[in-house]
């Protein structure tokens, strides 16, 4: 068995179509393009966004708060604390397919899901060049609710109808 090693070349990436979401059911979809061959990656959040209430509390008084410095976490979507909270997937852009379509499938109906993007130059890890975090919200379709027709109930009442006039008939 021989192995035969690859040298990889590394150039500077960037996103000429950046990412966009769009919506389906029970999934999103995300596209965009990027310049020269790289690795992008994408995430999907695994549990939909939960929607606020803008209700205030006039009975709570606000103290003053001290702040302190609170050391921001990096975020890079090939970190195991960020595929703890997101569905991860990566794309290899080849020189003759620049464009990336990735579908994130299995996820709940008329529920909104934050996602995120990043490109990078084709290293598998630390990677020379990055792109910025490019990230949105989106929503899958809502479920389509059955049309119901006034024929079921039409013909219940019908049956009812006869079935009252035979029972004052026949009293």
């Amino acid at each position: 068995m021989t192995a035969k090693a690859v040298a990889i070349t590394e150039a500077a990436v960037k996103f000429v179509k950046q990412p966009t979401a769009t919506g389906g059911a029970k999934k999103l979809t995300i596209a965009g393009s990027v310049d020269v061959a790289s690795y992008v990656y994408c995430a999907v959040s695994k549990t939909a966004a939960r929607r606020m209430l803008n209700t205030t509390n006039a009975t709570n008084t606000t103290a003053a708060k001290t702040t302190t410095a609170v050391a921001k976490e990096v975020v890079t979507l090939q970190s195991s604390s960020t595929a703890a909270k997101y569905n991860i997937q990566r794309f290899e852009a080849k020189a003759a397919t620049l464009a990336f379509s990735m579908v994130f499938s299995g996820l709940a109906e008329g529920k909104s899901y934050s996602w995120m993007c990043e490109a990078t130059s084709l290293s598998p890890v630390n990677a020379a060049f990055r792109t910025a975090m490019v990230k949105g919200s989106t929503s899958t379709t809502a479920a389509v609710k059955p049309v119901t027709t006034g024929d079921s109930a039409l013909w219940s009442s019908l049956f009812a109808a006869i079935l009252m006039i035979a029972a004052v008939f026949f009293y």
